[in-house]
């Protein structure tokens, strides 16, 4: 018997999403390490505030062991022309020395392509219905999962 994941599909999406991409915690968020005990800043999303917490070194640990990736996954970096800092200028500095035009920005106007469309369009396959018996499985975009406090 499989669990459900709490919040279903999409938020375990959203949390390898973001857990594929970065370590757990950066070390300049950790502030103070003493008497067994470690102090970093955490972020309310809602609030937009940053706000430290202090916890014993072993429940530290054992909430940091939550994030480590099973055997398999991978965290996902990218280097170069492709880290965040660079991304713009860069694509601007290729596509000129390779003679190339940026895409089209996209028509306002113009409803966007969902990810099933696409899919459809590129391979062929659509995803938004069962293979075997054509039933909808997708009706329109995913919602976004809410995220805790």
């Amino acid at each position: 018997m499989v669990q459900r994941p709490f919040g279903g599909p999409a938020q375990v999406l959203d949390y390898l999403g973001r857990y594929t991409h970065r370590v757990a915690i950066n070390n300049h968020r950790i502030k103070n390490i003493a008497d067994g005990k470690v102090t970093f800043t955490a972020k309310n999303r809602k609030k937009n505030k940053t706000y430290p917490v202090t916890l014993e070194a072993k429940e530290f640990l054992r909430r940091f062991t939550l994030h480590i990736l099973p055997s398999g996954f991978m965290k996902i970096r990218a280097f170069g022309f492709l880290s965040n800092t660079n991304k713009k200028e860069a694509l601007k500095t290729i596509r000129k020395s390779l003679d190339v035009n940026p895409p089209p920005e996209p028509d306002e106007d113009e409803p966007q392509e969902t990810t099933a469309e696409k899919i459809l369009r590129l391979t062929g396959i659509d995803v938004a219905h069962c293979p075997k018996c054509k039933t909808k499985l997708i009706s329109g975009p995913l919602p976004l999962p809410e995220r805790p406090p």
